[in-house]
C-alpha cells in the first residue's frame, strides 16, 4: 500500500513542531480523510488542513527530511494506517 508523508511546519497550531505522519492508503484522497479523522482542523482554520505538505513516498526520498536531519530536527511522529481482513462467506472460524 503506497504511503503519503504529512508534514509539519513549527506552528503550534499543528499537532506536532517539525516531523511528519506517515499514512497507509491507497490514494492521497483517502490518506487526507485518514489524517482528518486523526487531526481535525481547528474551527477557525476551515478550510485549511492541519499540516504543512503532503508528500508521495518518492517525492518525499527527494526531500532533505528524509535525510540526517529530519524536519526541523524531528522525524517521523507517527504512522496511521487502517488494517482490514476479509473472511470466506463461513467467518473467521468457519
Amino acid at each position: 500500500m503506497p504511503k503519503f508523508y504529512f508534514t509539519y511546519g513549527r506552528s503550534e497550531r499543528f499537532p506536532y513542531q517539525g516531523g511528519w505522519t506517515e499514512v497507509e492508503a491507497p490514494d492521497q484522497p483517502a490518506a487526507c480523510t485518514l489524517f482528518m479523522m486523526f487531526h481535525p482542523n481547528h474551527a477557525e482554520d476551515a478550510g485549511r488542513m492541519n499540516y504543512a505538505r503532503v508528500y508521495t513516498e518518492e517525492a518525499f526520498a527527494a526531500t532533505k527530511m528524509s535525510g540526517p536531519g529530519g524536519n526541523f530536527g524531528a522525524f517521523c511522529r507517527e504512522l496511521i494506517m487502517v488494517h482490514r481482513e476479509e473472511f470466506g462467506s463461513q467467518g473467521k472460524d468457519g
